[in-house]
């Protein structure tokens, strides 16, 4: 009943304006989100999910959810949607995600997302300390997602360059699932199953995808068209590559061609700082 209860007046000030005696009265905060790191945060909206913590001392702490998945607009720093209010007497954790995601009336917190989304993920605390009715909530929000891109580079024998147009090259890497599974309470994302179709090609700028966990294998393919127009053959070099790719790392692969085999050169930067590392096929 105490908790029918709150939620009945955390529902009503929802639609209702609040002057600041009464969120003092009720001990209520409006909540305002801001993005703390505003120049990396690529989504026009996200969602925000709340739960209350409650602690026992026999049972110990566990959550009960109170808000599914809230939608907000992003605007230069700020998040703007439905007026939030929260009982500053509670303790709640607060988890954010972008791009926003609608849900209709499931409560599920696995939140399904296409192959190329860059997923983001932030988690906060309420209520903070030294502010009064107005309490700015700031979420820092990271990429769980991998992002890579890939470089060609030429080293084979002067016959085949001679022969094979290089500029003219495609390629296809696969190795990558069709969708991938965030779950909202504790940012992992979960990778599907490995879809074929699912290529990375050469017209495709940085990537976003679910790295799997641990070392995973990739398949790259490479045709090369004859530079001659009487010449239909096609110059294909196919070989795979064992990488493990993290979470929030960006990389650039570079892919060097030699006439019967590939090497792959690996550089991180961007999103985080990363050592960098060279792979032989």
């Amino acid at each position: 009943m105490r908790r029918g209860l709150t939620l009945f007046i955390l529902t009503a000030f929802l639609f209702a304006g609040c002057s600041k005696e009464t969120l003092k009265t009720f001990n209520l905060g409006k909540v305002e989100f801001r993005v703390s790191n505003n120049s990396d945060f690529s989504a026009s909206s996200a969602g925000v999910y709340v739960n209350e913590v409650i602690e026992y001392p026999l049972t110990g702490q566990f959550e009960v959810p109170v808000v599914y998945n809230m939608h907000f607009t992003h605007n230069d720093g700020v998040m703007n949607g439905d007026n939030l209010y929260l009982d500053k007497n509670k303790r709640f954790n607060i988890n954010a995600y972008a791009p926003y995601m609608p849900t209709g009336d499931s409560k599920s917190h696995y939140l399904p997302f296409n192959h190329g989304t860059d997923v983001l993920w932030a988690q906060a605390r309420f209520p903070l300390t030294g502010q009064d009715t107005l309490n700015r909530v700031n979420l820092e929000f990271r990429h769980i997602t991998s992002q890579v891109v890939f470089e060609l580079e030429d080293k084979r024998d002067e016959l085949s360059k001679e022969r094979y147009d290089f500029d003219r090259a495609e390629y296809a890497v696969s190795g990558f699932s069709k969708r991938y599974f965030l779950d909202v309470s504790t940012g992992e994302l979960l990778r599907g199953e490995i879809d074929p179709s699912v290529v990375i090609t050469g017209v495709d700028s940085p990537t976003c995808f679910a790295p799997g966990e641990g070392v995973s294998a990739y398949n790259i393919e490479l045709s090369i068209p004859s530079k001659a127009e009487s010449d239909t053959t096609t110059q294909v070099i196919r070989s795979s590559f064992l990488y493990h790719f993290k979470p929030g790392h960006s990389y650039t692969i570079k892919v060097s061609v030699h006439t019967s085999e590939i090497f792959i050169s690996v550089n991180v930067a961007e999103w985080i700082v990363h050592q960098s590392d060279k792979l032989e096929l």
